[in-house]
């Protein structure tokens, strides 16, 4: 312990006063340090701790301060002031008395009421400089790197500092897709379309004789899920050509102007291998309408770009863009001209013959049966897209698997078809007998309705299981190909009637249901179509919507047209709701027997008939029958 207290205090790195050095002196009397040439006097004061011989009973009898800076002065004459000085150190600290005799009266002048504070600075060594710099230096040539080359210069593509901000504006990667017109089903007149951006690209040369030019850009419009994407791709692959896909919002980028030079980067790379496609899907993103805000600065930059990139002064030559929306309304003027995206293709959703198409495309990936009906269920998704006909598929794999099934089935696709339209079945419903006979009776009104109805469509199946909000469904076939007339679209509005209707006369009309409400709302669309839009109502024929709108180029109705249009809609539902009304109360021996049917359920099937087996019969089991579906 002693000679800790010497080592600590000589050490030079602790604040002293003048206790401490009390402390110090007899630490160095226990350890046997104190020098010989100590004053008598001295000497004679630390009679009691050389006697005592124990260090830690010395604090009673610690030594006055005139003898313990004797003490140390001693020490320090005795030791000399090589090993203990610091130059660096402050001259007003009171350790530096036990190093240099020059500075004991200002260690000396240090007490508990007056401490003599003590600022060390230490010197750092000269190596600490040179790497802080070459730290320096790497940080800043990483940031410079990663700022001009993207992730190059931060050791691969996609990475670097400012990778979030930036973004991969350095490496843009071309390919050949595989994909051809064989792989597009469903739009026809679309492929036949872009067939000459085709022939331009594999033979350039050939056109050229003549003086004509490469198309600047195509541009690709209609609902999602129509295949706008996979009509790139196949444009490419028919081609041979290296093709650049990119999403309009890959090109905002957090820093001002960034967005503006990866188009530049993008038509660069594009050209240098030219003949070349560069696709970027939902193109309204970037090329909305400009206007003069504050805070659109930078979106302006990159449309400013796109469009000299396609036609200005710096147009790309050899470089076809495709653009893809779903909204061209919201296009700026100036993209859309000629020059620029010369060609519009609509690709609308598929009809009949195309839906039928890309369902046989699709059950050829798949293992199905050779009995589904692949006319009657491209009849039974009027409206469906492309990439909705791919979920049904995927969703009848899903369902067939579950059921451990060696193939698809008829059952399997209609199930997909049901749950894509309306929801999952609601199977773990509870519904009491009531219940079921009330929803038994509304859908039993549709569907008497519908066949009994001059020019509706043809009924497909009615169900009173549960999907989603519904408590049951009716589904008929409608025929695309035929026009609307003035009796389809009356016998519409009826079948849309049946439900309610059939509820009151069963049950009255204090008992009727709010589930019509879908079927109202769909009869009244109906019937204002059939007066504002085709102008088909007697009451108010020709009908002109009114004053027009200047700034939005749209005609608004006037109060009166409104209300005229009002009053006629609702005499066409009152008069449906009469038409529907006599002939359900005509046919009602006939609902009754529906409705019952459709509580029983399709009758089961008798099971398979099997081969005797020669097995014991301790092997034999017995099959269970399907539950009933609630269908008919």
């Amino acid at each position: 312990m002693p000679q800790e207290v010497v080592t600590r205090v000589e050490s030079g790195r602790f604040a002293c006063s003048e206790e401490v050095l009390e402390q110090y002196v007899v630490a160095l009397v226990c350890a046997g340090e104190l020098p010989e040439r100590l004053a008598p006097a001295a000497r004679a004061s630390l009679g009691a701790v050389l006697s005592s011989g124990r260090y830690g009973d010395s604090r009673a009898a610690l030594v006055p301060g005139e003898v313990a800076r004797d003490a140390v002065a001693s020490v320090a004459g005795a030791r000399g002031a090589e090993p203990f000085s610091r130059p660096h150190h402050n001259p007003v600290d009171p350790r530096a008395s036990l190093r240099e005799p020059a500075l004991g009266a200002a260690a000396a002048g240090s007490s508990r009421a007056n401490p003599v504070f003590v600022e060390s600075v230490r010197r750092a060594p000269w190596w600490s400089w040179v790497l802080n710099g070459v730290i320096t230096l790497v940080v800043l040539r990483a940031a410079w790197g990663a700022y001009k080359g993207g992730g190059a210069a931060a050791g691969g593509p996609g990475g670097g500092l400012f990778a979030p901000f930036v973004g991969d504006i350095a490496a843009e990667v071309a390919e050949t897709p595989d994909t051809t017109f064989d792989d597009v089903r469903g739009c026809d007149e679309a492929k036949a379309e872009l067939q000459d951006i085709v022939a331009f690209l594999r033979d350039p040369a050939r056109f050229k004789r003549l003086g004509a030019k490469i198309p600047a850009g195509v541009l690709l419009t209609g609902p999602p899920g129509t295949g706008k994407t996979l009509l790139a791709r196949a444009v490419a692959g028919e081609a041979g050509c290296h093709f650049y896909a990119k999403s309009a919002s890959e090109f905002e980028e957090m820093l001002v102007g960034l967005g503006a030079r990866r188009v530049r980067e993008l038509f660069e790379s594009a050209r240098k291998n030219a003949p070349a496609i560069i696709f970027i899907d939902e193109i309204d993103a970037l090329g909305g309408k400009r206007r003069a805000s504050i805070g659109q600065n930078s979106e302006r930059q990159t449309l400013n770009q796109l469009l000299s990139c396609m036609d200005g002064f710096n147009r790309a030559e050899g470089v076809i863009v495709i653009g893809a929306t779903n909204a061209p309304d919201v296009l700026d003027s100036a993209l859309t001209r000629p020059g620029r995206f010369d060609t519009k293709v609509d690709v609308g959703l598929p009809d009949v013959l195309g839906r039928k198409q890309i369902l046989e495309l699709y059950l050829r990936r798949v293992v199905a049966d050779a009995g589904i009906d692949v006319d009657l269920l491209a009849r039974a998704t009027p409206g469906f897209s492309g990439a909705q006909l791919a979920a049904l598929v995927n969703s009848a794999a899903l369902l067939a698997t579950n059921r451990s099934s060696k193939a698809i089935e008829t059952c399997d696709v209609e199930e997909a078809r049901d749950k894509l339209i309306m929801g999952p079945s609601k199977v773990s419903r509870v519904r009491t007998q009531e219940m079921n006979e009330m929803v038994a009776y509304h859908e039993g009104g549709h569907t008497l309705v519908s066949l009994l109805t001059e020019g509706t469509s043809k009924l497909h199946k009615v169900t009173i299981l549960p999907r989603g909000d519904s408590g049951g469904a009716t589904y008929s076939l409608p025929n695309e190909d035929a026009l609307h007339t003035r009796a389809s679209l009356l016998a519409q509005i009826d079948v849309c009637m049946g439900g309610r209707v059939a509820e009151e006369l069963v049950y009255g009309a204090g008992k009727v249901t709010a589930g019509a409400a879908g079927d109202f709302k769909q009869a009244s669309d109906i019937a204002r179509r059939y007066c504002a839009s085709f102008s088909m109502s007697d009451g108010l024929a020709f009908f002109e919507p009114g004053a027009h709108n200047v700034q939005s180029g749209e005609w608004k109705p006037s109060e009166e047209r409104h209300a005229a249009l009002d009053a006629e809609v609702d005499k066409i539902l009152q008069a449906s709701y009469t038409r529907v009304k006599t002939l359900l109360t005509e046919k009602r021996r006939e609902l009754d027997r529906l409705a019952a049917a459709l509580v029983r359920g399709p009758p089961t099937p008798p099971p398979p008939s099997r081969p005797p087996r020669t097995r014991s019969p301790s092997f034999t089991h017995t099959r269970r029958p399907p539950a009933p579906q609630n269908t008919a």
